[in-house]
């Protein structure tokens, strides 16, 4: 009897250890994606700035008017989106994300299209997982020659207009 008990309790132990485990992963979880959104939250910040707001329209229409400072700009807040696809890629490969491809897909879309980020990606794509640049040159060759933010700006004057 005294025997059962005791595997009885180690089982219980067993179990309880467990969920521990699961409880603790899910924190972790939470935890990365927060961080994850705070650093899209800055980044995003930054884009308020009307000053950047027409670094980045330049970079993306007239990229050879560029100087060097405002090519440095454009690099770190380049590398800045790319670490996010990165961070969400390695933790998918670990089993915290369940989606890989969310981040990679607006990067592509918003920054790797045309001009001067398009050039960049250009060169920067040999230094990144496969699957990473697989997904972000899938996604610049769906939108080849899509001006996302003329469109959208054309849809709002449209919505005016038919007000």
């Amino acid at each position: 009897m005294a025997e059962l008990a005791g595997i009885v309790a180690i089982l219980f132990g067993l179990y309880f250890v467990y969920e521990e485990i699961q409880q603790n992963g899910v924190i972790a979880k939470a935890e990365l994606i927060s961080q994850n959104i705070q650093r899209r939250s800055e980044l995003n910040e930054q884009f308020r700035s009307p000053v950047f707001v027409n670094l980045y329209l330049k970079g993306i229409r007239t990229p050879d008017e560029l100087d060097e400072i405002e090519r440095l700009q454009l690099d770190r807040y380049f590398r800045e989106r790319l670490s996010l696809v990165n961070f969400e890629f390695y933790n998918y490969k670990l089993g915290l994300f369940d989606e890989f491809s969310q981040m990679a897909r607006s990067v592509a879309r918003n920054n790797f299209l045309s001009g001067y980020g398009r050039a960049w990606w250009n060169i920067r794509r040999k230094t990144h997982a496969p699957a990473v640049v697989k997904v972000i040159d899938d996604e610049i060759a769906k939108h080849e020659g899509f001006d996302a933010h003329a469109k959208f700006d054309a849809e709002i004057l449209h919505e005016i207009d038919s007000l």
